[in-house]
Parts: structure tokens; C-alpha cells; sequence
């Protein structure tokens, strides 16, 4: 699960998912405002390092790492 708050005055909000090399994997829109949770199944992705990236009104908010296992 990946956490956000989005605050209220936000048009637009999305996050984005992209592996490690910067191609674009995936990408959410996001139209809840203030808190929520978004849970991405790894059953998407390869095992590997990626990274997500919240966008807020086409500007970076965040980005954080992540890695996917795969057994």
C-alpha cells in the first residue's frame, strides 16, 4: 500500500510508477482528496526496484522507492 494526502485546492493528482531504468511501468489517477491509501498488487510488476512518483497539478510532490519480490 502507498500512503498520500492530497490536499483540497489540487486539480489534478496522479501517481506514477516507473522501473528502474525511468520507463514508465503505470500510472494512477488519484481523485480522492486528503488522505488515502493506494494498494498496488505486485502480480503487475517484475521482481526488481521501482520507483513512485505523486504528482500534484503537474509537479512533482514526491518519489519514493520501492522494491517488488517475486517468489
Amino acid at each position: 500500500s502507498i500512503a498520500y494526502i492530497i490536499p483540497q485546492n489540487v486539480q489534478v493528482a496522479e501517481l506514477q510508477i516507473t522501473d528502474g531504468s525511468g520507463k514508465l511501468v503505470k500510472r494512477i489517477s488519484i481523485t480522492h482528496r486528503g488522505e488515502g491509501l493506494i494498494d498496488l498488487t505486485t502480480h503487475e510488476l517484475q521482481g526488481g526496484t521501482y520507483f513512485y512518483t505523486l504528482i500534484l497539478d503537474g509537479k512533482v510532490s514526491m518519489t519514493k522507492q520501492m522494491i517488488a519480490l517475486k517468489q
